[in-house]
């Protein structure tokens, strides 16, 4: 399954109620299953981003589902990168 790291930034309502986070955080695992992802990994984060997290997600598509469905809550915005593993960077740096 395609891994993706969000890069995380809370917005006012996020920081106002930042004690419901984990709340939040438990929740958001919960509805990252309603689309066939797993949040594998959280990280709380001091930098530019407020969190990182890990997400398996079979495709794009579930992915943008879960993505808009987080933000959708108006604590956090997510901004996606796909990872690619050792042997998929092998295989695409092999193909240039």
């Amino acid at each position: 399954m395609p891994k993706y790291i969000s890069l995380i930034h809370r917005t006012d309502q996020g920081r106002k109620t930042i004690k419901d986070g984990p709340a939040r955080l438990d929740a958001s695992t919960a509805l990252a299953a309603k689309f066939g992802c797993v949040l594998s990994q959280f990280y709380f984060t001091t930098g530019h981003y407020d969190q990182i997290a890990i997400i398996d997600a079979p495709d794009e598509i579930a992915m943008a589902k879960y993505k808009t469905a987080v933000e959708a809550v108006g604590a956090i915005h997510m901004s996606n990168m796909r990872l690619f593993e050792t042997s998929e960077y092998r295989e695409i740096v092999a193909a240039i």
